[in-house]
């Protein structure tokens, strides 16, 4: 039987995959520091989860679940364990990936929580760090969100997911740019207008509506050239294309003292920006 406590980290790692401590702050897991360490140093002993030291980056330690740590979560569960994410081999994240996957988790927190708060259901969240295929070859596998394009060409957005809201189900596309490539996120953009065209996540996913995307930009300057060139070149894209910086998704986490202060939580799902200024719900 595991502890309410550990299954509780065990059961964040396997929905998320990678957690830093913030994270589990944020999430309510364990709010001071030190508990933090208390819970999860038996965790690496047992072998259940493992940690990658991101502390040079500013992001400190990442958590993930062990093959051992989901067998028992997926027995303690009574589910498959092909449905527990969790790491077959130890990762190795280059200081872009940590950076770019880490606020791409931020994403999903804030929207999990949003919704929480709202009544809103999260159908499901697909996501390009997760695979399907065969795991005899890397060469069989591919990511989770691939959208297939005309002429062997595909997008690869960092999130495709649905909510189940009072206007019925809603399809979104999501991507994080952690980068301040203008020109590649502007074909970024164009790639999925042709996807919007042609239906193409829809088409994925059997939704009879069409379903919009969301970019959220690490910097504000990067987002506002996009929107510029977008409204000067693309028409029509309407609300289908919704734009948000990461400061606006984010809300800042402190570790509990008897000095910190609680930060206002950000609502995912509330201001973001159409292509001509004007601030929308996400539906």
């Amino acid at each position: 039987m595991i502890s309410s406590k550990k299954g509780s980290f065990l059961i964040t790692l396997a929905k998320y995959k990678f957690i830093t401590r913030k994270q589990f702050a944020r999430l309510g897991v364990e709010k001071h520091n030190s508990a933090i360490t208390k819970h999860c140093q038996p965790l690496l002993e047992a072998d259940w989860i493992g940690v990658m030291d991101a502390t040079n980056y500013g992001i400190g330690h990442v958590y993930y679940l062990k093959r051992k740590g989901a067998l028992i979560l997926s027995k303690e569960l009574k589910t498959d364990i092909d449905r527990i994410n969790f790491c077959i081999n130890k990762p190795r994240l280059s200081s872009q990936t940590l950076f770019h996957r880490t606020a791409a988790i931020d994403c999903q927190i804030e929207l999990f929580t949003s919704c929480a708060e709202n009544d809103t259901q999260v159908i499901f969240y697909d996501r390009d760090i997760e695979v399907i295929g065969s795991l005899k070859g890397d060469q069989n596998l591919i990511r989770k969100t691939r959208i297939e394009l005309p002429n062997g060409r595909y997008l690869e957005p960092d999130a495709i997911f649905m909510l189940d809201t009072s206007k019925g189900k809603k399809l979104f596309c999501l991507e994080f740019e952690n980068e301040d490539y203008t020109k590649k996120s502007y074909q970024k953009i164009e790639k999925h207008v042709h996807a919007l065209n042609i239906k193409s996540p829809s088409k994925k996913y059997k939704h009879n509506k069409a379903h919009k995307t969301l970019f959220v930009y690490k910097n504000p300057s990067t987002m506002e050239s996009i929107m510029v060139k977008v409204k000067e070149n693309i028409s029509g894209i309407g609300n289908w294309f919704l734009f948000k910086t990461y400061d606006e998704v984010y809300t800042p986490v402190a570790f509990k003292t008897p000095t910190s202060k609680t930060q206002k939580p950000r609502n995912f799902l509330t201001g973001w920006r159409t292509v001509i200024g004007e601030v929308e719900p996400l539906y």
